[in-house]
């Protein structure tokens, strides 16, 4: 997706039983390698309880 957009945002970043998704480090390490920025940003946006961050992948170009 970075590849025709600036910016991607992946929301929530917990798995339907409430728990940390175990893809969000995985992401965040291949982004990175990649030369994307990635960072988790809280929201004021609760999709469920305990979900209030976002990961947001931008572009290093």
């Amino acid at each position: 997706m970075l590849r025709v957009s600036r910016e991607v945002r992946l929301f929530p970043l917990l798995t339907l039983n409430g728990e940390p998704s175990p893809h969000v480090e995985p992401v965040i390490a291949q982004a990175q390698a990649a030369g994307w920025k990635a960072d988790i940003v809280s929201v004021d946006y609760a999709f469920q309880r305990g979900a209030d961050r976002m990961l947001r992948l931008r572009s290093g170009h």
